[in-house]
């Protein structure tokens, strides 16, 4: 599974909570090669998803600590792996950062 497919499935699992078989098959219509049992330890792992007591799947919706972070790695790999100091990283942030 690619970054964008595992990322819009996270995005889809925040709409709506879904069992293990039904986002495989999505998963699988995606393109991904992914075995079940590698998709269900990527979901167990991944930040935010929990399994409710029925199996299904969800997640919850980004926090502004999330959403921060990942300002922060945005802005830091725009300067492609050169190193630069806290305040120009900080520059490059959004605003209502």
């Amino acid at each position: 599974m690619t970054p964008r497919q595992a990322e819009e499935l996270l995005s889809h699992l925040k709409l709506k909570a879904r069992g293990l078989d039904e986002l495989h098959e999505r998963v699988r219509l995606s393109g991904s090669a992914w075995t079940r049992d590698q998709l269900e330890l990527f979901l167990l792992c991944a930040r935010g998803v929990t399994r409710d007591s029925t199996g299904a799947f969800h997640a919850i919706a980004a926090s502004a600590d999330d959403d921060l972070g990942a300002a922060i790695v945005e802005a830091v790999r725009s300067f492609a792996g050169k190193p630069v100091p806290a305040a120009q990283v900080r520059a490059r942030l959004p605003q209502h950062f």
